[in-house]
């Protein structure tokens, strides 16, 4: 039974780290470049839009 989870985690610590590496830089930076003004809705819809390029990247990944 924790043969597999771990082995799950080892997995993704490992090598898809590195995938996914540079679409969490990109992230980061936009939100530096352009971080969302606006009360609770603007942040909402920008997290929104985090998420959406978020699961485009994991899927191009």
């Amino acid at each position: 039974m924790t043969g597999v989870p771990v082995q799950a985690v080892l997995l993704l610590g490992s090598e898809q780290l590195l995938n996914f590496l540079p679409l969490a830089v990109i992230l980061v930076a936009n939100w530096a470049v352009a971080p969302p003004v606006g009360g609770g809705p603007a942040r909402l819809a920008a997290a929104f839009g985090r998420g959406i390029w978020l699961l485009l990247g994991v899927v191009g990944a």
